[in-house]
């Protein structure tokens, strides 16, 4: 289901190094050319999950719809998902618990370890969002455990979380 448009020549070129299949990367490009019209780019981003599953980028771009369209449930969906796929790949525990720094580097900002890391401190955000509140805290102290430089901004979350269980916005 591709739609010929003027000025489109973008669709051809390769965002992911050339790792997920040409047909997967058109629909998240239709899907993002679409994204004023929410069903019609949900039907490219679940044509795109059906068909190419276990692409992450395929889920980081369902995760990025709908958390900026403020569906928080559906964006932590997929967020656990990605969060599931990394700990497979990486040959991590189930349990993100059970993760420790002996497990990888999650400093090197271009390795799957970090991308594993924000997986965890994007699922903490949203469950923080979502007023839940010890499910957030389990995930920021993840995040502050596997992450002690804070260079991946734990300390920002965990902020967050003490404003949200005070009852303050995050803008006061």
């Amino acid at each position: 289901m591709v739609i010929e448009r003027p000025g489109t020549d973008f669709l051809d070129r390769l965002y992911y190094g050339g790792t997920l299949p040409v047909e997967a990367e058109r629909l998240l490009h239709e899907a993002a050319l679409s994204y004023s019209d929410t069903d019609r780019a949900q039907r490219y981003l679940m044509e795109a999950f059906v068909r190419f599953p276990g692409h992450v980028p395929v889920y980081i771009a369902c995760y990025k719809f709908y958390f900026y369209k403020g569906n928080l449930p559906e964006a932590l969906r997929y967020a656990g998902l990605c969060r599931d796929y990394m700990a497979r790949k990486l040959g991590f525990p189930e349990d993100f618990g059970a993760v420790t720094p002996a497990h990888a580097d999650f400093e090197d900002y271009k390795s799957d370890p970090r991308f594993y890391l924000f997986t965890l401190k994007a699922i903490g955000y949203i469950s923080i969002r979502l007023g839940q509140f010890g499910e957030g805290a389990r995930y920021v102290r993840k995040v502050r455990e596997l992450d002690p430089l804070d260079r991946m901004g734990g300390s920002i979350l965990e902020g967050l979380l003490e404003k949200a269980i005070r009852g303050e916005s995050d803008d006061d």
